[in-house]
């Protein structure tokens, strides 16, 4: 390719540089939209439930949502614990406690909807800190 060759690709360029520039915040937009950023981690525990289901459930924090029937077991679990799992202590409200998970079994719907609440006071063993959170689950029928 001669000298005339680079000159036509370079004056092609330069010709559409404008539409490219007038494209440039409609791209930056989309890729915003299409990769947001990713949520940082709380540092202080936070309580989630789901409806348990077959698959592997995780928690949503502060509330969750499901049908009944099949699903009939509510989970509510403290989120971003530390380790050692030891450092931390747990008194829940609202449902049948086992560490840092509570359950509540054969829950049901009325007509439309029925929401759980459930509220853990979890303290720091190493800090002396208190934490109260609650998060709540709601069955739809």
């Amino acid at each position: 390719m001669g000298v005339q060759g680079h000159t036509d690709i370079i004056g092609e360029i330069m010709e559409t540089k404008p539409i490219l520039l007038a494209l440039l915040p409609v791209v930056l937009a989309a890729s915003a939209m299409t990769a947001p950023p990713a949520k940082a981690q709380s540092q202080t525990p936070a309580l989630g439930c789901y409806i348990d289901t077959s698959a592997f459930d995780y928690p949503s924090e502060g509330n969750c949502y499901g049908l009944v029937p099949p699903q009939r077991t509510i989970v509510f679990e403290v989120m971003y614990r530390q380790t050692p799992y030891s450092r931390y202590s747990y008194v829940w409200t609202g449902c049948t406690a086992s560490g840092f998970f509570c359950t509540i079994t054969n829950a049901g719907a009325g007509p439309g909807e029925k929401s759980y609440t459930a509220t853990v006071l979890i303290t720091d063993n190493q800090t002396g800190l208190t934490y109260t959170r609650t998060a709540t689950a709601t069955l739809f029928r």
